[in-house]
């Protein structure tokens, strides 16, 4: 077995942890940003090993910090509408984080949806919030004003 193969394994059937979450979105953010390079899908395999288990699901924390960065993944390889999807998802699971939003806010600009992303935006700066996530939404609102679309 390949160490994929076991991961995957142990992802789908054993007791899924943060840190399992977290290793599976580093490895994930690693190939988006080019730094590391796996064999193709293999990133993927894992996601669906993690949403397979159905023990992953008990922790909507966990699953929602998944959904996310499957968003980003998919708004990387320009499918757009999954990405919207998946984000809307982790929003629907777990509503209460403002990056959840501002990554929807990110996502709707890409999408061409200004009116959607002004929406999560301005939820984030109705709402006490700590200076770098205010930051944040200031800056996605500037590029709504400005027509910008892209992931920041």
């Amino acid at each position: 077995k390949t160490i994929t193969q076991e991961a995957a394994k142990r992802l789908q059937f054993g007791m899924p942890s943060h840190l399992s979450a977290v290793a599976l979105r580093n490895l994930s953010v690693c190939e988006r940003l080019r730094t590391c390079v796996f064999s193709v899908g293999q990133v993927d395999r894992l996601f669906s090993a993690f949403m397979d288990n159905e023990k992953s699901h008990n922790n909507i924390y966990r699953v929602a910090f998944i959904l996310e960065e499957m968003a980003f993944r998919a708004a990387g390889e320009t499918d757009i509408a999954q990405a919207a999807k998946l984000i809307r998802e982790a929003i629907q699971i777990n509503p209460g984080p403002a990056q959840y939003r501002l990554s929807a806010a990110s996502i709707m600009l890409l999408s061409n949806q200004p009116k959607e992303a002004t929406i999560y935006v301005e939820q984030v700066l109705s709402e006490p919030q700590p200076h770098s996530i205010k930051t944040r939404a200031e800056k996605i609102k500037q590029d709504i004003e400005n027509g910008y679309e892209g992931l920041d």
